[in-house]
């Protein structure tokens, strides 16, 4: 929050996450950025059915990120398909403060569970 803060961005709080209504406020106010643990991206997933203008989302989001704990390679696999966005995993994230560093978008990609380049082979 405090990086929204400090950008002067619109920020939505919702008491409670619901993957319905987090759907909704993607459509309804064209989010571009999201961040949510893994049990947030496989309910959005399951959320994402007929009705949901999923291009519309696509086309908003910029930048999505996961932490909290480590990310299956399914949930990366299928933000790939729907969303065409790879997910930017953190580490450390109670550890650290106020944001980790996370795996980059670069030219060699940090390998799906990892959150850096250091363990890929070259």
């Amino acid at each position: 929050m405090h990086a929204g803060f400090a950008a002067a961005a619109t920020l939505l709080l919702v008491p409670r996450f619901d993957a319905q209504q987090a759907i909704e406020l993607m459509q309804k106010e064209d989010v571009n950025f999201f961040a949510g643990v893994p049990t947030m991206w496989w309910s959005l997933l399951g959320a994402m059915t007929d009705g949901i203008d999923v291009e519309r989302i696509a086309n908003n989001l910029r930048v999505v990120v996961s932490g909290g704990a480590s990310l299956p390679v399914e949930i990366i696999t299928q933000v790939k398909d729907k969303l065409g966005l790879n997910i930017l995993e953190g580490y450390g994230l109670s550890e650290t403060s106020p944001s980790p560093p996370p795996a980059t978008r670069s030219r060699s990609r940090a390998p799906a569970r990892s959150a850096s380049r250091s363990g890929a082979s070259r």
